[in-house]
């Protein structure tokens, strides 16, 4: 018995599709869980939810013949579904090939600073065979004599299909900054960047995935989001109500990582706090006083107040009093202003305070003062680098060598 021509070639796109097909089914299967959603949505067009079940047969059977899916198969000739299957292999065998690509392409990006360059490369591959796959059967599928309801349904579908592609492309857009907010957050802290990132990525995810089920529910479903959004934000405004100090903190972290005031090791001074920064984390910055006490301060505070960070000084500046006794004689006076510049100037004590070094100024002795119960010398000089412990160090050597000299030439201080 002879064999309809169609029906060979059917079996011969059959064929070719099943070469592809470990590509294609996760493709037709969200198709077909689209179809029974959307089917369901054109045949109860604002009809009562709770239908009997009978009413639903006959709703269904309805559906059926206003889509004529019999009369699909009869008035297209092998030709139509020849193209069909050809159209969509090249789809996917074009995107394929332009994936294949990108993804070389990205792996020939040098290593270092080029991360969030390849991420976003390579999120492309995937999205771009589904896209190659919907192109295809837009193109196939419009060679198909259908019913305008039909018509409708799959345009709706292939818009599904694309926006999938999009959203998807902009999931791995979102995983792709994790090197860029990774090297932000390491300036500052380990703990930090391996909380944070995360927390920044699933959130951006889950904002992401929101916007495009609404998009898709107002814009394929042709559903009303009004009161969905309605309703989000009096959630939101309860949850920000009953975590506000939370969320401040929060943002109050946030701030610190980008505006960058300090970072993990700095010294600072905070209200009545002196010291270094051990922690930046979530809710709290963690500094270690200079007498040892770890203090936790809300970020919340940090932000909203004065913060001086020590650290970033070029030097560190002090300033001596000397008060000489009233009765010092005015030779006694000339001669420990020569004696303290003197000291400043001896090998061993001059080299971190001299002018040549970044940020420091000559050191300048004077005779500031004439009060009624003591002649006051002032010295004032810079000491590079600024590091505190070397810084006092240094200034023991001065204060000694001063008082030495002092007990030489009988000068007394008050």
């Amino acid at each position: 018995m002879a064999t309809h021509p169609n029906v060979g070639h059917a079996a011969r796109v059959l064929s070719l599709l099943h070469a592809h097909a470990s590509r294609v089914r996760h493709v037709v299967l969200i198709t077909a869980l689209y179809l029974a959603a959307c089917g369901a949505a054109l045949a109860d067009d604002g009809t009562a939810t709770a239908a009997a079940a009978t009413a639903e047969t006959a709703e269904t059977s309805s559906l059926i013949k206003r889509l004529h899916l019999d009369a699909l198969w009869a008035n297209n000739d092998w030709v139509a579904w020849t193209t069909l299957g050809v159209a969509v292999a090249l789809g996917l065998f074009i995107g394929t090939v332009v994936a294949a690509v990108i993804e070389r392409a990205a792996q020939r990006l040098p290593s270092p600073g080029w991360e969030a360059r390849r991420g976003l490369l390579k999120g492309m591959a995937g999205p771009i065979r589904l896209a190659g796959v919907t192109i295809g059967l837009a193109i196939g599928l419009s060679r198909l004599e259908m019913s305008t309801d039909l018509q409708g349904l799959l345009a709706r579908s292939l818009f599904f299909l694309g926006s999938i592609a999009v959203a998807w492309y902009g999931y791995n857009a979102i995983g792709a900054l994790d090197p860029v907010l990774r090297r932000r957050a390491s300036q500052f802290d380990t703990t930090l960047k391996n909380q944070l990132v995360p927390v920044i990525r699933k959130l951006l995810r889950t904002a992401l995935v929101v916007i495009w089920v609404l998009f898709v529910v107002e814009s394929v479903f042709g559903g009303d989001i009004g009161a969905w959004l309605a309703g989000l934000g009096i959630a939101g405004l309860a949850v920000s109500l009953a975590a506000q100090d939370s969320l401040k903190n929060l943002f109050g972290s946030l701030t610190i990582l980008f505006d960058r005031p300090f970072q993990v090791g700095d010294r600072i001074k905070f209200a009545n706090y002196d010291g270094v920064v051990t922690e930046i984390g979530f809710r709290s910055t963690k500094v270690k006083t200079l007498d040892g006490h770890l203090v936790t301060i809300p970020n919340l505070k940090i932000v909203a107040e004065p913060v001086e960070n020590i650290s970033y000084r070029q030097a560190i500046q002090r300033t001596i009093h000397l008060p000489l006794r009233r009765r010092t004689p005015r030779e006694k006076v000339v001669k420990a202003l020569e004696i303290v510049r003197a000291v400043l100037n001896e090998e061993g004590i001059r080299e971190p305070i001299q002018p040549s070094q970044p940020g420091a100024a000559a050191p300048r002795v004077y005779f500031s003062d004439l009060a009624a119960d003591k002649w006051n010398l002032v010295a004032v000089y810079s000491y590079t680098p600024p590091v505190h412990h070397d810084f006092m160090e240094h200034a023991e050597r001065v204060n000694l060598r001063i008082l030495a000299e002092f007990e030489k030439a009988g000068i007394e201080l008050v």
